[in-house]
């Protein structure tokens, strides 16, 4: 019988290697896969932040251009205005120099010459019997009216193209 169990025996401790060099291979070649694994979970990582940060220095560069030329439109809708007010100063100069001739409001009610009262003509509805301080009032109220309407349009223009500016670039880059 001792016999007998000696060959057993030699062919379970073959068996019980083969086995443990399977188990081996097994387990080395489970830890070489994951290994892989993880190899290229970083290399997609790596690749996906490259996209991005390359995208990331598109959108810069991007935006900053049309800051730039956001900042010119503007710039052009602020000379625009300047223009037109230093047109608008120098109107209202003119109309206030031309009232240079023009006497003076009476101090006393003795000193107002001729009839005061409501006519039917229409011969005072152009201002030419105005006095001089009463046009220069309405000259300069006109003028602070006029720049009123200028910095409306002037933000009314800057809006427009700010958000034509803004609608474009989130069109182009799908916003």
């Amino acid at each position: 019988m001792f016999l007998l169990q000696m060959p057993q025996q030699k062919m379970l401790g073959k068996l019980l290697t083969n086995v443990s060099l399977c188990v081996l291979v097994l387990v080395g070649s489970w830890y070489w896969h994951q290994g892989q694994i993880e190899k290229a979970k970083e290399e997609v990582v790596v690749s996906i932040t490259q996209q991005y940060n390359t995208k990331i220095s598109e959108l810069k560069s991007e935006s900053l251009l049309a800051e730039i030329q956001l900042k010119s439109k503007l710039e052009e809708v602020q000379n625009a205005k300047a223009k037109q007010k230093a047109s608008d100063d120098a109107r209202i100069n003119a109309l206030i120099s031309s009232l240079r001739n023009r006497p003076d409001r009476p101090t006393s009610a003795a000193d107002i010459p001729g009839d005061t009262g409501n006519t039917a003509t229409s011969e005072g509805a152009t201002g030419m019997r105005l006095y001089q301080s009463d046009g220069e009032f309405l000259i300069r109220h006109a003028g602070m009216a006029a720049e009123l309407q200028r910095e409306l349009n002037s933000c009314l223009k800057s809006y427009g193209k700010v958000k034509t500016t803004l609608e474009e670039f989130k069109a182009k880059h799908e916003f």
